[in-house]
């Protein structure tokens, strides 16, 4: 199901979301990347996991991703989801505020029927000038007008299902492609461990398999030779 502009909206502001303020790094790094790694090596003698470009693209293009993706949500979001981000804020802050005018209008604006008021008593009403007062006309409505508002903030938080969707491939995707460094380089740590250890024959065959050194090719050896 396509999530609704309330998850998205928590989607938005996640962790996940602020991490592509690191996108510039990613993308100084990608242009630096064997220079950096051969520094690194030297000053660390440490042995440094292989092959760091594509992984560094890879994660690099998902940033951006997300940053596309947070980028069409405060375009297509609505205001009253970004605003509120859950229809009990909305309701409580909405419901003191809510007039007759105001709900003939955004009832106008989103295609919705209005809402039937219903009238206080004649005893509640002013003398002067025979208007209902707001807080009388609230309390007499009070169910009616949560019932109204939960209808508004339904409407609009699954409202324009292209945006949506457009907002939620564009963050998954960049999601996705952000983690598959993370997972290689867990794979890589765990198999330069086993390799390195005396955890050879301890561990089972598939791990085993898994983590053993691709074979020299013949073009290796003669280089080597040479």
């Amino acid at each position: 199901m396509l999530p609704a502009w309330e998850t998205l909206n928590k989607l938005s502001n996640s962790r996940l979301a602020k991490l592509t303020i690191i996108a510039p790094i990613a993308g100084w790094a990608l242009v630096y990347n064997n220079a950096i790694i051969s520094m690194l090596s030297s000053e660390t003698k440490l042995q440094l996991e292989p092959n760091l470009d594509w992984k560094l693209h890879v994660f690099y293009i998902g940033l951006v991703l997300i940053s596309i993706s947070v980028l069409a949500f405060s375009i297509w979001c609505p205001k009253l989801i970004s605003a509120y981000g859950n229809f009990v804020s909305y309701a409580v802050t909405e419901r003191p505020l809510f007039t007759v005018t105001h709900d003939k209008a955004i009832s106008s604006e989103l295609n919705i029927s209005p809402l039937n008021w219903k009238t206080p008593p004649q005893e509640e009403q002013t003398l002067a000038d025979e208007a209902i007062p707001h807080q009388v006309n609230l309390v007499v409505n009070e169910d009616a007008i949560i019932e109204q508002l939960r209808i508004i903030y339904e409407k609009l938080n699954y409202s324009k299902i292209f945006a949506r969707l457009v907002v939620s491939i564009a963050f998954f995707s960049g999601a996705f492609m952000s983690a598959i460094p993370t997972v290689s380089t867990l794979g890589w740590s765990i198999c330069a461990t086993i390799n390195s250890t005396s955890l050879l024959g301890k561990v089972p065959n598939y791990i085993e398999n898994a983590c053993a050194p691709e074979p020299r090719s013949v073009e290796d050896v003669l280089e080597d030779v040479q």
